[in-house]
C-alpha cells in the first residue's frame, strides 16, 4: 500500500516541490513557444514526438541521491503490476498542451487521474499540474527510437520537502 502511495504522488510526470517553496528547478530553462526546440547539445525535441498515449514501462527511484542514505527503488516492466498493485500509468499528451494521466486498479478501472499543461524547453518536458492539485516538474527526455523513451529528473519522491531523489522512467509510447 505505501508503494501504491508513492506512485499516486509521483503522478509520473508530476511530482515535486508545491509552487511557492524556495527550490529552483535544476536548470533554468529556455522558453519557446515553438513546437521544437533546439539545445546546445544539438538535441531536438518537437511536440508532436510526444502526443498520445504514453505508458510506463520501469522505473528506478534512488532516495537522497548520492548521501550516505541513498536507497533504490527499481520497477521493472514484468513485474510492474506485482510490485505495485497497479496497471502501468497511462499520459496523454494532447496537441493543446495539456495532459492527461491515469491510474488504473488490476482490473483496468481508473481511479485517480491528474492533469495539467505541457511544454518543452531545452530537452525537456515540463509539467505544470493543476488537479487534483498544484505540483510542477521537469524532466529531462532522451528518446531511444520515435516510441521510446527515458524521463529523469530530481524530485522529491519521499515528500521531505528536499528535490534529493532521482527518478528514471522509461515509457513507451502506444499507436493507436
Amino acid at each position: 500500500m505505501k508503494k501504491i502511495f508513492y506512485i499516486l504522488s509521483l503522478s509520473i510526470l508530476a511530482v515535486s516541490c508545491k509552487p511557492g517553496t524556495n527550490q529552483q528547478e535544476q536548470t533554468p530553462p529556455r522558453t519557446t513557444t515553438e513546437s521544437t526546440t533546439t539545445t546546445s547539445s544539438g538535441i531536438t525535441l518537437q511536440s508532436e514526438q510526444f502526443y498520445g498515449e504514453w505508458r510506463n514501462i520501469s522505473m528506478e527511484i534512488t532516495t537522497a541521491y548520492k548521501t550516505a542514505n541513498s536507497a533504490i527503488e527499481t520497477y521493472k516492466e514484468e513485474n510492474w503490476e506485482k510490485d505495485l498493485g497497479i496497471k502501468p500509468i497511462r499520459t496523454y499528451y494532447k496537441p493543446d498542451g495539456t495532459y492527461l494521466s491515469e491510474y488504473r486498479d488490476l482490473e483496468n478501472v481508473v481511479f485517480s487521474t491528474t492533469s495539467g499543461s505541457w511544454q518543452i524547453k531545452q530537452d525537456s518536458v515540463y509539467l505544470n499540474q493543476t488537479k487534483p492539485e498544484i505540483r510542477n516538474a521537469a524532466y529531462h527526455v532522451e528518446f531511444h527510437d520515435e516510441n521510446t523513451a527515458t524521463f529523469t529528473a530530481m524530485l522529491d519522491w519521499t515528500n521531505n520537502g528536499k528535490k534529493d531523489d532521482l527518478y528514471v522512467g522509461k515509457q513507451q509510447k502506444i499507436d493507436e
